[in-house]
């Protein structure tokens, strides 16, 4: 099975399939860390979609890993309302409470400091 794997890893991340990947990392092999380092090289909205996916999984295996990639996502204010962010992500910290304190701190102070950015352009 682990060059059926492998290949299958190879052929998905060739083709963009970036689902199969995550899933097979996670499921299959049982590799967090890469899943999440896959993850890392992944455009936002790509990355929110397995997040949204796998992210129970994730956090699950690899707390402080994980948040601190959600963290390092950077949304613009026009994805963070898209999205409703951070509170769409909330039930994935369920079993994580520290996790999801740090979270939430963090996307709270991104969050006001961007609309004072915003403000400021928009304003002076």
């Amino acid at each position: 099975f682990t060059d059926y794997y492998t290949e299958a890893l190879a052929l998905s991340a060739k083709y963009r399939r970036h689902d199969k990947y995550i899933k097979i990392q996670i499921e299959n092999k049982r590799d967090c860390e890469k899943a999440l380092e896959y993850i890392k090289t992944l455009k936002f909205d790509d990355a929110i979609q397995a997040f949204r996916n796998y992210g129970k999984s994730l956090i699950r295996e690899q707390p402080q890993l994980t948040t601190t990639l959600l963290q390092k996502l950077n949304p613009t204010p026009h994805q963070i309302e898209q999205e409703q962010l951070p509170e769409s992500l909330i039930n994935l910290f369920m079993d994580n409470p520290d996790e999801l304190l740090q979270y939430l701190e963090y996307a709270v102070k991104v969050r006001k400091t961007k609309e004072l950015k915003l403000f400021s352009y928009c304003c002076c």
